[in-house]
């Protein structure tokens, strides 16, 4: 998705210009009708106010999901890493202490999603391929299940957290910058009839050159 303008001021002083502006259109409605504004200008300059402080909140709360999904998502790498090398270790002890036939898959050093994904399913697909030889060895077959659980899960946690940041986080904040971009795009058309419409009277016409 390509990058949205974004206006380059903050978004709280974007809508106080806006809301200044309002009350400006409504003091000095008679003139600046007098000069080409018209009901609906100020009718879209308030839905892009009220647009914009909508989605401003919504992009605020996605977020905070959004901390708090990354969160999960360190915390199950986390643990997948340890299980990992808790699960290699244990079996190259059992080939240590019994000399059974089995080739540990040797793991990915790198700590990218997939890599340790992959490593959780081929460290347990090891042991199932094994499981005549390391159930004869009273090999504990719980973490390899743990493996291959965690591997799933951790699976669906890196898809859905890559959906939410890309498709959903990601394009509410392109409708976001628009909507921003395009209220005070609005704004500075309405100054623009302000100063037009006040250039004999420097005090009105201020005004509207601070707001732009």
């Amino acid at each position: 998705m390509i990058a949205k303008k974004y206006p380059k001021v903050t978004i709280a002083h974007l809508v106080q210009r806006a809301n200044d502006v309002l009350t400006m259109c409504r003091r000095d409605r008679e003139v600046l009708f007098q000069y080409g504004l018209t009901d609906n200008h100020v009718m879209e300059l308030d839905r892009l106010l009220q647009k914009s402080l909508e989605l401003t909140t919504t992009y605020a709360c996605l977020r905070l999901d959004g901390i708090e999904k990354t969160s999960r998502y360190k915390d199950q790498m986390n643990a997948a890493i340890a299980l990992r090398a808790r699960l290699s270790r244990q079996l190259r002890c059992m080939i240590s202490i019994t000399g059974i036939d089995l080739k540990i898959p040797p793991y990915s050093r790198r700590l990218y999603n997939a890599d340790i994904v992959q490593d959780l399913n081929d460290l347990a697909t090891a042991c199932e391929i094994s499981r005549d030889a390391l159930a004869g060895a009273g090999f504990d077959f719980s973490i390899a299940h743990e493996a291959r659980r965690l591997s799933r899960t951790l699976s669906d946690t890196i898809t859905a957290l890559e959906v939410f940041r890309f498709v959903k986080l990601d394009t509410t904040m392109y409708q976001r910058n628009d909507i921003l971009q395009k209220l005070e795009d609005h704004i500075n058309t309405i100054c623009r009839i302000g100063r037009t419409a006040f250039s004999s009277q420097p005090a009105y016409c201020k005004q509207y050159f601070r707001l732009r």
